[in-house]
């Protein structure tokens, strides 16, 4: 049957009120038997000898191929008001927290699970096997019922329908995988000259929001649920569709679809047992409780006396005139945010994560590193989450110093053994708290070197000038923010306990992170 890739709105639509039974795809005709009418049955073929080593493993794979992203819990916005596949209204869905693959399933991963399982081929692999040159092409002409035997083979399953769009199109939805413009670039859809799969991959500048390839375009991707035309206007949370139904969703459009039928919100509904030459499928995982889920409390943090003490340094620049300045008693965290606690926060909330964790997920072996890379607003964003505050500037000041002005948290004299500084040569943070020999007075980490911290104060060259005695809160209507406490990239003159730095309030650096402050109750 010859494949109509012309993508006509006359044709999509006569498909999408098609009487139920037939199965419904736009711009390409279904491979079914005839009208009407359930697929033909498939002969199960023979899977390859055990005795050979089939299938082998392709010459090169994509970069983290077999991984899965992390897709955060938090509300996003699920669907279209304007459409043909009844993928409206546009409403708010809250998903928990899950995991989807970054790549479709491939034709090496599912002969592998044929061969484990003795499950029957894709009927038009010859003799069982997929075509040379093919094993990163993603697998096709296989049945949802296949797709979901594999995923449980996989330890897995296949992503509802409200999963796979918030994977696909993030919070804000957008029209497709990369954003709100059509781009046949960026896909392999029915514009491009392929006329066919592509190895899963191959569009890397079209990633979805949360690191996934290959959403718009090259197979449809069956998901879990039944079609319904109210969908959309059912359930709020975890929505999994109707219980029981006559067709089965697959979403994300193929090589042989025009851009409506690529576009993140939009529907194709079929029969269970269909099967074509244009569709797979991609699984996604339940995350297991996190451990210690719960919101950081209070066992992390040291309690600041109120009273006086010196904040500023006379002659050095932007840090006078010294002076004394009393605080009422507060609470501060004794190490820095890391990127535990952070990744907790993001999943907790659907806030994102650091742009340079990919696909959501921290830097194997950095998992009690200071979370980097996080702007002003991103570190009161936790604050907030947490049930705290970021420090002021003065706060921040007496809890590394102390009330007798010392230059550094331990003393007058720079030790190299004390901090991660650019003296050490680490070159990189550090795990928080590594340096327990350079506490400050009170007992609080990490307060020189490692990361620049923000604080919660705006940048003047005279702000201490303008500083009140009790409590300050630093001068108003500045544009530039505070950052303490020096990195493992500083000298030590500017890891003193009076240094200041200062950035724009969006800057997002390697080097820099915070930490939390309360109120003592």
């Amino acid at each position: 049957m010859d494949i109509d890739r012309s993508g006509d709105r006359s044709f999509l639509l006569a498909l999408a009120l098609t009487a139920a039974g037939v199965a419904v795809m736009v711009g390409a005709a279904a491979l079914v038997s005839g009208p009407g009418s359930a697929p033909a049955a498939v002969e199960k073929a023979e899977p390859p000898p055990a005795t050979e080593a089939w299938p082998a493993p392709p010459d090169e794979l994509p970069p983290d191929f077999g991984k899965m992203a992390l897709v955060p819990a938090g509300w996003f916005f699920m669907g279209a008001d304007e459409g043909v596949s009844f993928e409206g209204p546009r409403h708010r869905v809250y998903l928990d927290a899950f995991e989807i693959d970054l790549y479709e399933v491939t034709n090496y991963q599912y002969a592998q699970y044929v061969r484990a399982t003795g499950a029957a081929p894709p009927p038009h692999w010859k003799e069982g096997r997929y075509r040379p040159g093919r094993a990163l092409h993603p697998v096709t002409n296989v049945t949802v019922e296949e797709a979901q035997a594999y995923a449980r083979w996989a330890g897995k399953r296949l992503p509802t329908e409200a999963e796979w769009e918030k994977a696909c199109g993030g919070i804000d939805s957008t029209r497709y995988a990369y954003g709100d413009a059509f781009d046949a670039t960026l896909c392999n859809s029915g514009y491009s000259s392929v006329c066919d799969t592509v190895p899963v991959g191959r569009y890397p500048d079209g990633v979805s929001f949360y690191g996934c390839f290959d959403m718009t375009g090259n197979v449809w991707e069956w998901v879990s649920d039944w079609f319904s035309k109210t969908y959309y206007e059912d359930g709020q949370k975890n929505p999994t569709g109707p219980p029981v139904g006559t067709h089965h969703v697959s979403k994300g459009g193929s090589w042989t679809t025009d851009e409506e039928a690529c576009q993140t919100s939009f529907r194709c509904w079929s029969l269970p047992g269909a099967r074509w030459g244009y569709c797979g499928f991609r699984c996604a995982r339940t995350l297991p409780p996190v451990e210690g889920f719960e919101k950081p409390g209070v066992e992390d943090l040291v309690r600041i006396p109120a009273g006086s003490f010196l904040l500023g340094q006379d002659g050095h620049p932007f840090s006078g005139p010294q002076r004394r300045v009393h605080l009422d008693a507060f609470l501060v965290d004794r190490v820095p945010v890391t990127n535990r606690a952070y990744k907790v926060f993001c999943e907790a909330t659907g806030h994102p994560a650091p742009p340079h964790w990919h696909a959501g997920w921290i830097p194997e072996g950095r998992e009690d590193h200071p979370v980097i890379n996080v702007s002003l607003d991103d570190a009161r964003a936790y604050a907030r989450w947490a049930g705290k505050r970021l420090l002021t500037e003065a706060e921040w000041e007496k809890a590394a110093r102390g009330t007798d002005g010392r230059r550094y948290p331990w003393g007058e004299t720079f030790d190299a053994a004390k901090g991660n500084t650019y003296e050490t040569g680490i070159a990189d943070t550090v795990p928080v708290g590594s340096y327990p020999a350079g506490a400050s007075p009170y007992g609080v980490l990490d307060m020189c070197g490692n990361v620049w911290e923000w604080v919660e104060g705006p940048f003047t060259r005279d702000g201490y000038e303008r500083y009140a005695k009790r409590n300050p809160e630093g001068p108003r209507g500045a544009f530039q923010h505070v950052l303490r406490g020096g990195t493992w990239s500083t000298f030590p003159v500017n890891c003193q306990t009076f240094s200041r730095c200062m950035a724009l309030p969006g800057c997002r650096w390697g080097y820099t992170g915070f930490r939390c402050a309360k109120d003592a109750e």
